[in-house]
């Protein structure tokens, strides 16, 4: 696996969890929280730079039940 720091989105309804891991990619910490609306890809692409991330995960939104 390639050192460098990756960004993680968790995506809801209303807004977009986003977490980075350490350049070896052993933790992931809470970055911070932003509204899921139509400026929610430029806030993750400042983010992106800011952290010079290498990728970006996206999670598969589901139910609690387990359902999309």
């Amino acid at each position: 696996m390639r050192n460098g720091v990756r960004l993680a989105c968790d995506v809801g309804s209303v807004r977009i969890g986003i977490a980075r891991s350490d350049p070896g990619g052993l933790m992931a910490v809470p970055l911070q929280a932003v509204p899921a609306d139509e400026r929610a890809v430029a806030a993750v692409a400042a983010l992106v730079s800011e952290y010079e991330a290498i990728e970006v995960l996206v999670g598969l939104p589901l139910s609690l039940d387990g359902s999309e």
